[in-house]
């Protein structure tokens, strides 16, 4: 134990110590460096925005209609009816083409200089800005038509919001007269929000333009003046980098600088907070230190845990397998009796797994056996004949709603027998539903009206037989016994994105929340419910598709009955 403390951990001390200091070193270069690759990131931010608002100042050259405002002379009689729509045409060119496109962007000022007239698009400037952004383009007007010439500048509205504005003056391509120039306005307020993931504590950070003045300020109390004091006297120097003392605290001083537009990054960085990292790898290592000294002491308790450790983790594993079902095998990691423990336990769970996949498989096909019992209770073959000759009998006698009748029963038999396949489209089963409902309608002798309310796009889809007709059939049995109001039917089927929803909806007398409680707890055996349709419906509907499609009723008394069946819309399978 002596020769592990001093024979290994105190050189470790010492030299771990002796690297202290160099890792200091070492993470205070790159705190400086991630803080610089801020600020040039912010710079190549700010260059996009700016490049691509310059980009749409070109738009006039490429537009008729706008070189059309240019020469147009306003000052006549028909310039009068002319500006009002060519101003509704210039915005909408300006809002589909420009605004639509580049969020950034706030205003577009189309300035024809022949009449003085200017169309102004997305949010109006106030006076202030108007009145600033003249006398700028105002020198620009004996500029080369060829050399695309540009000025970027920002200043302050009346409500000192600031703004920044990227002009070009427009000349004639054919003989280089000056013609007006295109301005689009960028509200400074945008840098805010594309720069505000930047932002953090005992950082303040600037972006300064050529003229020193604060285009962006992250503590938003300084955009729109000029840069004065330590801000201004570190971004006209040379250097990038500068530690200072500011109101008594540490301050390391960034600076990015853009050499096409002359702007600047300028970041002030509390030093404590600088080598806030720095601090925290040395307390690290410090307790790394101390740990390292104290496990020479519990080592040998350490020896004793490692003899126990195998048997508690083959312990936890084994538990934890009970939870996922099986589905993580033990690692063996030795050849002692915890492997070989190890190893017979992964044989039983790959034993147990076998058993439980029999154990579903029996299940399912149990329940297989059920949906096709119930289906084939009205299956025999021999009814086709015998109805049929019935109907033969029944049109020989002039019997036609005998006949019909027949017909719709022949039909739902054949329905209910094609066993190829459990999907059918909802077009066959609502075929089916429409048979039943003709049968019912010589029952009851035309009692109940019935309606579809059916999209064709969901007369395509697939879902499970015999899903309509339980409801319906409760519907008509149930909900309109004894209702003295005019019955009516309504059956729908609709797609709704992914989904299928069939719906079945009645106006008679309704349940009360008890009944629809007992329906839900499967407490289905009262007069007049097809008890072994509907559980056969949501048991199937179980069985077939996951936890998020199922049957949910809502009913009140004298309010009548709905049901909506929500199904995945499939189209392209045959069955299941």
């Amino acid at each position: 134990m002596l020769f592990l403390v001093f024979g290994f951990l105190f050189p470790l001390v010492i030299a771990v110590l002796f690297f202290l200091q160099r890792l200091y070193q070492e993470m205070s270069v790159q705190a400086i460096a991630s803080y610089q690759n801020v600020n040039q990131q912010m710079l190549q931010t700010l260059g996009s925005v700016l490049d691509s608002v310059n980009k749409y100042t070109t738009y006039p050259y490429y537009n008729s209609d706008f070189q059309s405002f240019l020469h147009r002379d306003y000052r006549t009689e028909r310039g009068l009816l002319d500006i009002t729509t060519d101003t509704r045409l210039y915005k909408r060119y300006v809002h589909e083409q420009i605004l639509r496109y580049n969020s950034k962007i706030s205003t577009a000022v189309l300035f024809n200089t022949t009449s003085d007239t200017r169309f102004v698009g997305g949010y109006y400037p106030d006076e202030d800005v108007m009145r600033a952004l003249d006398r700028t383009m105002s020198r620009l007007q004996d500029a080369n038509a060829a050399d695309g010439t540009t000025v970027t500048f920002q200043g302050l509205d009346r409500y000192r919001a600031t703004y920044i504005a990227s002009a070009r003056p427009i000349f004639d391509p054919a003989d280089r007269r000056y013609l007006g120039y295109f301005c689009l306005i960028i509200n400074a307020q945008e840098l805010n929000e594309t720069f505000r993931h930047q932002r953090q504590n005992g950082v303040r950070r600037y972006i300064l333009d050529q003229n020193m003045k604060i285009v962006y300020d992250s503590g938003g109390e300084r955009i729109g003046l000029t840069a004065d004091g330590p801000l201004a006297a570190f971004a006209a120097m040379e250097t990038d980098y500068k530690q200072q003392m500011l109101d008594g605290q540490h301050m390391a001083l960034l600076k990015s600088v853009s050499e096409p537009t002359g702007w600047r990054v300028v970041t002030f960085v509390n030093s404590d907070l600088l080598f806030e990292d720095v601090r925290k790898r040395q307390q690290n290592l410090t307790l790394i230190l101390m740990a390292m000294l104290l496990a020479a002491i519990g080592a040998a308790i350490w020896f004793a845990v490692s003899i126990s450790r195998p048997i508690n983790r083959l312990r936890h594993v084994i538990a934890s397998n009970v939870e996922k079902r099986f589905r993580t095998l033990v690692p063996v990691t030795s050849n002692d009796e915890v492997g070989d423990l190890a190893h017979s336990f992964n044989q039983m769970q790959e034993e147990m797994k076998q058993l439980l996949s029999q154990v579903v498989a029996q299940e399912r096909a149990k329940r297989t056996a059920e949906i096709h019992a119930l289906q084939a209770q009205i299956n025999p073959h021999f009814l086709y004949n015998t109805l049929n000759t019935i109907k033969w009998m029944a049109n020989m006698q002039c019997a036609d709603n005998i006949g019909e009748a027949t017909a719709s029963l022949i039909y739902m038999l054949r329905y209910a027998s094609s066993m190829q396949g459990d999907l059918v489209t909802i077009r066959d089963e609502l075929q089916f539903v429409e048979k039943y409902l003709s049968l019912m309608q010589l029952r009851y002798c035309d009692r109940f009206d019935v309606r579809f309310d059916i999209e064709e796009e969901a007369l395509d889809g697939l879902s499970l037989r015999f899903l309509l007709q339980p409801f319906v059939e409760n519907a008509i049995f149930h909900g309109f016994q004894g209702n003295e109001a005019a019955n009516l039917l309504t059956i729908g089927a609709r797609v709704d994105r992914q989904d299928l929803i069939l719906t079945v909806e009645d106006n008679g007398v309704g349940m009360t929340d008890r009944q629809l409680m007992h329906i839900q707890a499967d407490d289905l055996h009262r007069e007049g419910f097809n008890s072994i349709g509907i559980r056969n419906v949501m048991e199937r509907i179980k069985l077939h598709y996951d936890d998020r499609y199922g049957v949910v009723l809502s009913s009140g008394p004298m309010r009548g009955t709905r049901v909506v069946i929500n199904l995945p819309m499939e189209t392209n399978k045959a069955g299941r």
